[in-house]
Protein backbone atom coordinates (compact mmCIF):
# COMPACT_ATOMS: atom_id res chain seq x y z
CA UNK A 1 0.00 0.00 0.00
CA UNK A 2 3.02 2.02 0.61
CA UNK A 3 3.67 2.39 -3.10
CA UNK A 4 0.74 2.82 -4.15
CA UNK A 5 0.19 5.69 -1.35
CA UNK A 6 2.96 7.16 -3.15
CA UNK A 7 2.30 7.26 -6.75
CA UNK A 8 -1.22 8.52 -5.92
CA UNK A 9 0.54 11.11 -3.85
CA UNK A 10 -0.84 10.63 -0.63
CA UNK A 11 0.90 11.98 2.53
CA UNK A 12 2.83 9.12 3.75
CA UNK A 13 5.72 9.44 6.78
CA UNK A 14 4.81 10.01 10.26
CA UNK A 15 4.86 13.93 9.52
CA UNK A 16 2.55 13.62 6.63
CA UNK A 17 -0.99 12.63 8.00
CA UNK A 18 -0.40 14.55 11.38
CA UNK A 19 -0.06 17.87 9.02
CA UNK A 20 -3.46 16.58 7.24
CA UNK A 21 -5.15 16.12 10.38
CA UNK A 22 -4.28 19.14 11.75
CA UNK A 23 -4.69 21.38 8.60
CA UNK A 24 -8.62 19.75 8.25
CA UNK A 25 -9.47 20.29 12.16
CA UNK A 26 -8.11 24.05 11.75
CA UNK A 27 -10.66 23.98 8.67
CA UNK A 28 -13.66 22.72 10.77
CA UNK A 29 -12.87 25.06 13.18
CA UNK A 30 -12.59 28.24 11.09
CA UNK A 31 -16.28 26.72 9.40
CA UNK A 32 -17.58 26.62 12.78
CA UNK A 33 -16.28 30.05 14.61
CA UNK A 34 -15.38 32.27 11.35
CA UNK A 35 -18.57 32.02 9.36
CA UNK A 36 -20.83 34.09 11.67
CA UNK A 37 -18.05 37.10 11.23
CA UNK A 38 -18.57 36.58 7.39
CA UNK A 39 -22.08 36.49 7.05
CA UNK A 40 -24.42 39.76 7.07
CA UNK A 41 -27.90 39.95 6.82
CA UNK A 42 -29.85 42.53 5.01
CA UNK A 43 -33.06 44.12 4.77
CA UNK A 44 -34.82 44.58 1.50
CA UNK A 45 -37.71 46.45 1.09
CA UNK A 46 -40.28 46.98 -1.51
CA UNK A 47 -42.20 50.18 -1.63
CA UNK A 48 -45.01 48.33 -4.21
CA UNK A 49 -46.64 46.02 -2.01
CA UNK A 50 -44.97 46.91 1.31
CA UNK A 51 -43.15 43.56 1.66
CA UNK A 52 -39.74 43.62 3.28
CA UNK A 53 -37.05 40.56 2.72
CA UNK A 54 -34.24 39.81 4.43
CA UNK A 55 -30.92 38.36 2.30
CA UNK A 56 -27.94 36.99 3.55
CA UNK A 57 -24.59 38.55 2.02
CA UNK A 58 -21.23 36.37 2.48
CA UNK A 59 -17.80 38.21 2.15
CA UNK A 60 -16.38 34.86 0.40
CA UNK A 61 -13.10 36.77 -0.02
CA UNK A 62 -12.59 37.32 3.92
CA UNK A 63 -13.64 33.74 4.53
CA UNK A 64 -11.63 32.38 2.48
CA UNK A 65 -8.54 34.50 3.76
CA UNK A 66 -9.49 33.89 7.13
CA UNK A 67 -9.95 30.07 6.29
CA UNK A 68 -6.06 30.01 4.62
CA UNK A 69 -4.58 31.39 7.30
CA UNK A 70 -6.18 29.11 9.77
CA UNK A 71 -4.86 25.90 7.79
CA UNK A 72 -1.66 26.91 7.58
CA UNK A 73 -1.71 27.12 11.38
CA UNK A 74 -3.36 23.94 12.21
CA UNK A 75 -0.90 22.26 9.67
CA UNK A 76 2.31 23.86 11.24
CA UNK A 77 0.79 22.67 14.94
CA UNK A 78 0.65 19.10 13.34
CA UNK A 79 4.39 19.65 12.45
CA UNK A 80 5.38 21.34 15.92
CA UNK A 81 3.21 18.51 17.99
CA UNK A 82 5.09 15.74 15.38
CA UNK A 83 8.25 16.89 15.84
CA UNK A 84 8.15 18.32 19.58
CA UNK A 85 9.51 22.14 18.37
CA UNK A 86 7.30 24.56 17.88
CA UNK A 87 10.13 26.78 16.03
CA UNK A 88 9.96 24.08 13.27
CA UNK A 89 5.96 24.60 12.91
CA UNK A 90 6.40 28.00 12.32
CA UNK A 91 9.02 27.57 9.80
CA UNK A 92 7.31 24.86 8.01
CA UNK A 93 4.38 27.93 7.69
CA UNK A 94 6.85 30.36 6.17
CA UNK A 95 7.69 27.24 3.76
CA UNK A 96 4.13 26.73 2.38
CA UNK A 97 2.86 30.22 2.43
CA UNK A 98 5.64 32.92 1.00
CA UNK A 99 5.06 31.88 -2.27
CA UNK A 100 2.00 33.42 -2.15
CA UNK A 101 1.26 35.55 0.83
CA UNK A 102 2.68 36.09 4.54
CA UNK A 103 0.82 38.29 7.19
CA UNK A 104 2.70 39.50 9.80
CA UNK A 105 -0.06 38.48 12.20
CA UNK A 106 0.46 34.61 10.85
CA UNK A 107 3.71 34.69 13.01
CA UNK A 108 2.39 35.92 16.21
CA UNK A 109 -0.57 33.22 15.86
CA UNK A 110 1.73 30.46 15.03
CA UNK A 111 4.25 31.44 18.08
CA UNK A 112 1.17 31.46 20.64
Amino acid sequence: TTILANAAGFPVGREGPTVVIGSNMAFLWCEEFASPWVKQKIEMSISDDGLSRVALLVDEERFAHATRIQCAVGGACGMAMIFNAPFGGVLYMFEELTSVFWPLDLTFRGFV
